[in-house]
């Protein structure tokens, strides 16, 4: 159903560092930053393979057409949304791992909601993983 690759490569916690802080978000502050600003710099806060692979096509469809699937083409309360991208991350084979409870992801959902629609499209649904794998990734630099 998810059809994730591996990705391999990694690069220091201090270059990612580095490039989070001339983002304008060093890893510490990146959970509390506004989802959209996260969503705006994510290509600079990953590494260049897991950035790739959040923006390549056979990923990008493969997520939507596991998002057609469960929502039948309408949107998807914020809480489904969530299960959805907690599997995702939780599936993706990158080191170090993003594993997160169903809780925490939820949570990162709700702050990802900023105009409380509580539901997701297909694209916003795919924002919400990015940012969930952001926020993540730099909650494992700390």
């Amino acid at each position: 159903m998810l059809r994730v690759d591996c990705v391999t490569e990694a690069a220091s916690a201090e270059m990612l560092a580095s490039a989070m802080a001339s983002a304008g978000m060093p890893p510490e502050e990146i959970h509390q930053a506004n989802p959209l600003d996260v969503l705006h710099h994510f290509e600079q806060l990953l590494p260049p393979k897991l950035t790739r692979m959040l923006s390549t096509g056979s990923f990008v469809e493969s997520c939507l057409a596991d998002f057609q699937e469960v929502s039948g083409g309408k949107q998807l309360p914020i809480e489904d949304a969530a299960t959805m991208v907690c599997t995702l991350v939780n599936s993706l084979r990158i080191e170090p791992s993003l594993a997160l409870s169903e809780e925490r992801c939820l949570r990162l959902a709700q702050k990802y909601d900023v105009d409380s629609l509580f539901y997701v499209g297909p694209q916003e649904f795919l924002d919400l993983l990015r940012y969930v794998v952001v926020v993540r990734h730099s909650e494992t630099l700390r």
